[in-house]
């Protein structure tokens, strides 16, 4: 596990700020799903600590969002707040219902970024 780790720190420290956003939104998409698929199937005590951690993502990319930038910041910004709202109240009515559509919502998010991304790096 030290090897992984290191590899994940590493991949962290290299990884430019835009970058950054785009593996919070990878981890944030692979958290909804298997939280989607525990409550899916009933497993609350799998799904409860994987909508925490994905709360912790949502909470992460908030942080980065700069509300000084305009209204696209601010409007992240408010779509942050709506998943994070979303995702505590699957986890206090142990409803996943709309768990695969802010999954579906994250990964166009995602997407988004990473186009950016290339076209800020010339990819």
């Amino acid at each position: 596990m030290k090897g992984l780790e290191a590899y994940r720190q590493t991949v962290i420290n290299t990884t430019d700020p835009a970058g950054l956003v785009v593996l919070l939104y990878r981890r944030l998409s692979g958290l909804l799903g298997l939280a989607a698929e525990a409550a899916g199937s009933g497993d609350w005590d799998r799904a409860q600590p994987l909508i925490l951690k994905a709360q912790e993502v949502v909470a992460e990319l908030w942080a980065a969002v700069d509300l000084e930038a305009g209204p696209v910041a601010r409007n992240l910004f408010s779509i942050y707040d709506f998943i994070y709202r979303a995702l505590a109240e699957a986890y206090v009515r142990r409803d996943g219902s709309r768990l695969p559509d802010l999954k579906e919502q994250v990964e166009g998010l995602g997407s988004a970024w990473e186009e950016v991304t290339r076209r800020a790096s010339g990819v």
